[in-house]
Order: structure tokens, then sequence, then C-alpha cells
């Protein structure tokens, strides 16, 4: 399954035209469950936070789970990044190249909203291994 994934993050256009409704949260889930959703193997996005132009998703699909961060561009938002518990560290955020003000706040808000889930949960959203960069994003690092 986790091979599905990130072969469907690697092949399919992460800057689809897709026009985000005026509720963020909404625009990202319907973003991530168009790219990823199948019949068999439902695509659920947990958590959203967002900070300025960027956010982090929490999601499980089957098994597993990890977390997506995101960045709007324009009126769209677009996956910059997949990966584990890593996303839940401002060190890991600065390196995808947000500042360190709003890479402290992005990790803050997806520890407190995850903090609501069931410890079951939470591990499931850190299952998901290494790291994953969208093609043109990746190229920058």
């Amino acid at each position: 399954m986790l091979k599905l994934f990130i072969g469907l993050l690697m092949t399919v256009t992460l800057t689809t035209a897709f026009s985000a409704p005026s509720d963020d949260k909404q625009a990202i889930r319907q973003l991530m469950k168009h790219q990823f959703d199948k019949p068999s193997s439902p695509l659920v996005v947990e958590h959203v936070v967002i900070d300025a132009n960027y956010a982090i998703a929490s999601w499980l699909q089957a098994e597993t789970g990890g977390r997506a961060l995101l960045k709007r561009d324009g009126k769209k938002w677009e996956i910059v990044l997949c990966a584990g518990e890593g996303l839940t560290d401002a060190a890991m955020l600065k390196q995808a190249g947000l500042d360190a003000s709003l890479a402290n706040s992005l990790s803050k808000k997806i520890t407190a909203a995850e903090s609501k889930s069931s410890a079951e949960l939470r591990k499931k959203f850190s299952l998901f291994k290494g790291e994953v960069w969208s093609h043109q994003h990746h190229q920058a690092h």
C-alpha cells in the first residue's frame, strides 16, 4: 500500500488545476482525496492545520498513515512533501523552506490537533517512512 501511495505521489501532477473552495481545510481534503483516494482504500484526512501559505495534513489509508506538507500557490494548494513523524518537527519544516517562526507554529499546531486523536491513530500518522518530495519542490533542496 505504501508503495502505491508513493508511486501515485511521484506520478500525479501535484499542481492540479483544482479550484479551491473558500474553506482552505476543505480544499486540502478535496485535493488529497482527489489524488490518492481509491474505492478499495479510501483516504481519510484527519487533521489539517494552516499558517500563512503552508499547511500540514494528517492522513490515514488502509493500515498506514502519514502527513503531508502543503503550500498555497495563489488560490490552489499543492503537496510539497509526504513524510511521517518528521513533519511534526520544526527542524524538518525549516529544511523544507519554512522560516523558523512559521515552522515552530505549524509544528505546535499539528501536535495540538493530533493530541485530540487516540494514541493508536497518532501512531499511524507516523507510519510513513522516509520523505517523498514533489518533483518541483525537491529540485530546490
